[in-house]
């Protein structure tokens, strides 16, 4: 009888060349043990999804709300697009399959391996299925601006995971998944391994051109991802079409920067829940996004239905059959939804008063609304603590932006290819925000007092433990800016955004009001810091 390679268990983890035989049914063994292994860490791989976005805390919720045709559920595989190149950011499937969240004991590595190969097969087979390139990236040494965060977050989780097990031993530490360690080098060789494998038995892979990026190799995964595709951009008539594998929320602000027209993000499933919306949710985005299946595993997000939302959202009048009756909080009012606003919109969007009459440059204008991102949270630089995704943080900076933009001359943006195109601009950009954190603080004060007077109330007059008004120190009342400038230092390492702005103009050599300026270098003269 011929020996042949019967799915993912004719891999031998401890020899990757070694075949097996079983002599009951091996596709259905295979394919069952397949099975088990996906169902266990299926329900991790979606925690996970709602738990890692990275650097902007809420923004996928918050983006799946405000521009709910951006996903697209994959209920028929048959009427997926067709992509060219597939990109596995591979941590995340790393964490899920090595401690899931419905586990009741820890798996072993073995089955870890196993867990990860069979995840790894569905999403090329069965799922994306590719024609042209695989790359399979794996987080190496973190860039020196990320680091500090990183390494004091992993000792956080290493405290924390210490004083909940106690004395336990045995237990997996998910700081293993660290560049460096000897349980990533095991699954680097394991991954090399099982690539080859695929490559000369599976003709789903053996057409691929495959590329693999080990934890040896510096940079995190989606940098690495993000340098091949700027290396391999394709000059000719014919776009690539690229689908990213990945539930960090910093992906979607760097698939926007490639500026590639066909470029979409595969994630899982998230179920927000109908109570605990944000609370700056539109009206007639609710009942789109919250009817996605739970039976379902993936969705698609469409960077290219995303840039024609931020071209609505910045350049575009609501229609004149509703423009007087938009509600200032929830972009749609009741009177607006009598005439008709959440139908004849075909996107979706809760308008908001854009920019008209003006032409503009999608791409530069792309590139500005990622800048401004950064003033919410990003993976580098902290962001400011007055400004909060639950708190209309994004509704405040784009209509900023959409004030500033209407006064600049046309073909004038905050950003250039990565520069800040005018610090003055900016400068005036960041004095208009910082114009609204007396409010803003001020609020913050009030709904914890109404928070404490609650608590009070329901704990027999006690009052909240304390580390829960740290944040509504700047809003007393009676504070001047000196004592505000104080709390800013202590909690963030900078002054306040309006000293903030005032501070980068300053930074200015006397070459007339144009002079460019890299962002880092604003950054870093800015002084902030950790």
């Amino acid at each position: 009888m011929a020996w042949r390679f019967h799915g993912i268990d004719a891999l031998n983890l401890d020899g990757i060349d070694t075949i097996t035989h079983s002599s009951i049914s091996p596709q259905a063994a295979a394919a069952k043990e397949a099975a088990q292994r996906l169902d266990l860490i299926k329900s991790s791989a979606r925690a996970r999804a709602r738990a890692r976005e990275m650097g902007v805390p809420r923004f996928y919720r918050w983006l799946s709300e405000r521009y709910p045709k951006i996903n697209s559920v994959i209920k028929d595989q048959a009427l997926l697009p067709v992509f060219d190149n597939l990109y596995l950011d591979m941590n995340g499937i790393i964490h899920a399959c090595s401690h899931p969240e419905g586990a009741t004991s820890t798996p072993s590595e073995r089955d870890m391996l196993l867990s990860i190969f069979a995840y790894v097969d569905r999403i090329v087979k069965h799922i994306v299925r590719p024609q042209k390139v695989l790359f399979i990236a794996v987080d190496g040494v973190a860039p020196r601006a990320k680091l500090n965060q990183q390494r004091s977050r992993r000792f956080a989780a290493a405290k924390e995971s210490a004083r909940s097990q106690g004395d336990e031993d045995g237990g997996f530490d998910r700081n293993c998944i660290t560049p460096g360690t000897a349980f990533m080098a095991r699954i680097g060789d394991k991954l090399r391994g099982y690539i080859r494998w695929k490559m000369g038995q599976d003709a789903a892979w053996s057409r691929l051109r495959v590329v693999y990026s080990g934890a040896n190799v510096p940079g995190e995964g989606e940098h690495k991802i993000m340098q091949y595709i700027r290396a391999h951009r394709d000059d000719g008539n014919t776009p690539t079409r690229h689908c990213m594998y990945g539930n960090d929320a910093d992906l979607i602000m760097l698939g926007l920067c490639t500026h590639e027209p066909y470029f979409t993000l595969l994630r899982e499933v998230i179920d927000f829940g109908a109570n605990n919306r944000l609370r700056d949710t539109p009206v007639n985005a609710r009942s789109t996004v919250f009817k996605q299946s739970r039976s379902s595993d993936f969705q698609l997000l469409h960077l290219s239905i995303l840039r024609e939302y931020i071209q609505l959202e910045f350049c575009c009048s609501p229609p004149a059959s509703y423009a007087s009756h938009i509600d200032a909080r929830t972009s749609v009012g009741p009177r607006a939804r009598k005439n008709g606003a959440g139908r004849s919109n075909e996107l979706g969007i809760a308008w908001r008063q854009g920019v008209s009459g003006r032409s503009v440059d999608l791409e530069r204008l792309v590139d500005d609304f990622v800048f401004l991102t950064f003033f919410v949270g990003n993976d580098f630089l902290p962001h400011s603590p007055s400004l909060d995704i639950g708190e209309h943080a994004f509704n405040r900076v784009f209509d900023a932006y959409k004030r500033q933009l209407a006064t600049w001359p046309p073909g004038d943006y905050l950003t250039d290819a990565g520069d800040i195109a005018n610090a003055h601009r900016l400068q005036r950009f960041i004095s208009e925000l910082g114009a609204m954190e007396p409010a803003i603080l001020a609020d913050r004060r009030r709904e914890a007092e109404r928070e404490q007077r609650r608590f009070s109330r329901s704990h027999n007059g006690k009052t909240i433990p304390d580390g829960t008004e740290n944040v509504t120190a700047a809003s007393a009342p009676g504070l001047t800016n000196s004592d505000r400038e104080k709390y800013y230092l202590r909690t963030l390492g900078i002054s306040s955004l309006i000293l903030c702005g005032n501070q980068i103009l300053s930074t200015l050599p006397p070459r007339g009001p144009h002079y460019r300026r890299s962002i880092v270098s604003v950054t870093e003269s800015a002084q902030w810091r950790r």
